[in-house]
């Protein structure tokens, strides 16, 4: 018989699952914030910060990362100050009030404890969950397929293509394609970082996930995240090249075939793809570009409308002159230079360019190798995504950026990297 010291008793809730409850719960806030719906975020964000109040040495971790809140300081002062000299103060603020959590989120990620184990429950939960999540779609899109094969008969022939089905995919899980695309690349981000810090130690996961993500990304036919894809799989390819002891030339030569083979023979196979391919030139929603561009020369380059007020400038100038666009009614720019550039001027346009590539001065010192791949790859994503969108003007987008910039930045600081790389 065993006894146990009454003053040793060891608790009853393991204390390593407390500690991984804020990850996970990271992990999956990028994924719940564009698959559901965007007024759930705030209870996310409230369950996230129950979760902070068990963090230790908060202080001294802001110590240690509070360089890489700067860059979001600076945003979010920009926005605060065209709020107060806005004309219509109320419109505004309703954009301000989306950036909390553009502040909110960093701030708590930057004084938490990010041991290495940590960053891999963060890693792993999203990844995993990614993963689940395309499953899942896929199986609802089979099951669509084989249940109303009529339907979708009739509705290719009036729309007189085949795209009706990969059109109807992502309203089956009802996702924007697009934002669910950047989901998709920053797990190929992570999985491609295990190259170079190895943590998933199964041989063929990462694999697997790899073959998920991108069919999903294919079947989806968001035409800048498939460009920022091939150019985050080139980034990694060349570092291997450069660095990688493990993977000989002939090895990586083989992955690259069969990645370009995947562009080169399945991509131009999707006719959704190649309608919007084909379309890009013509797209309805770059129509207010030249507009806003003459707005800001009105501006004389320099001045905003005020945080909010562009879209309402926009708004009457379709009222006023017509609207020529037939599959797109909206006045989002669809850019997020633009956007910024148009409401808060060139002190606007200037943070956001200092927001996205600032990243690139915190890892000078180890630039273009494969400590600062996360950094590298994020910049990408953010700085090519903000062409076509404006995430960062969108609460699901504010989530995800506004979690994956600051993970990213600590990771490349704390993940080890593997033997074979080093």
């Amino acid at each position: 018989m065993t006894f146990i010291d009454k003053h040793n008793i060891p608790p009853k809730t393991p204390v390593g699952f407390i500690n991984n409850i804020l990850p996970f719960i990271l992990g999956l806030m990028p994924i719940l914030s564009i698959v559901f719906d965007e007024k759930l975020v705030p209870l996310y964000i409230i369950i996230l910060l129950i979760s902070y109040l068990f963090e230790k040495d908060k202080k001294a971790n802001f110590v240690k990362n509070k360089r890489y809140l700067l860059p979001f300081v600076i945003m979010i002062s920009v926005f605060v100050i065209f709020t107060l000299v806005s004309s219509d103060i109320l419109l505004s603020l309703k954009v301000l009030e989306r950036q909390i959590s553009f502040i909110l989120l960093p701030l708590l990620v930057f004084t938490a404890d990010w041991s290495r184990k940590r960053l891999i429950v963060f890693l792993k939960t999203f990844t995993f969950g990614l993963s689940i999540f395309c499953l899942i779609s896929f199986g609802l899109l089979i099951w669509f397929y084989i249940t109303n094969q009529d339907w979708i008969v009739t509705m290719n022939q009036m729309q007189n293509n085949g795209t009706y089905l990969l059109f109807k995919f992502p309203h089956l899980v009802n996702t924007h394609p697009t934002y669910w695309s950047y989901l998709l690349i920053f797990g190929n981000i992570i999985v491609l970082s295990n190259y170079f810090f190895f943590f998933f130690k199964g041989k063929y996961i990462g694999l697997l996930m790899l073959l998920i993500f991108n069919t999903i990304i294919l079947l989806l036919a968001s035409r800048t995240p498939l460009v920022i894809n091939i150019l985050v799989f080139i980034s990694t390819f060349t570092l291997l090249f450069k660095y990688s002891r493990k993977y000989s030339n002939k090895k990586l030569l083989l992955m690259g075939v069969v990645v370009l083979g995947l562009v080169v023979f399945v991509a131009p196979n999707i006719n959704l793809l190649k309608i919007k391919t084909a379309d890009s030139f013509n797209d309805d929603r770059f129509y207010l570009w030249p507009i806003a561009l003459d707005q800001i020369k009105n501006n004389y380059y320099v001045l905003g409308e005020g945080l909010g007020l562009g879209n309402s400038m926009l708004k009457e100038y379709i009222i006023e002159n017509g609207d020529m666009r037939k599959n797109y009614n909206s006045f989002d720019l669809h850019n997020q230079y633009l956007r910024h550039y148009l409401d808060m001027g060139i002190l606007g346009l200037g943070s956001l360019v200092y927001f996205i590539f600032s990243p690139l001065m915190f890892k000078r010192n180890v630039f273009y190798s494969p400590d600062s791949f996360l950094t590298i790859s994020l910049v990408l994503l953010l700085s090519l995504a903000c062409i076509t969108e404006a995430p960062l003007y969108r609460l699901k987008g504010i989530v995800v950026f506004s979690i994956f910039y600051p993970i990213f930045l600590i990771a490349g600081d704390n993940l080890k990297l593997r033997k074979e790389i080093v």
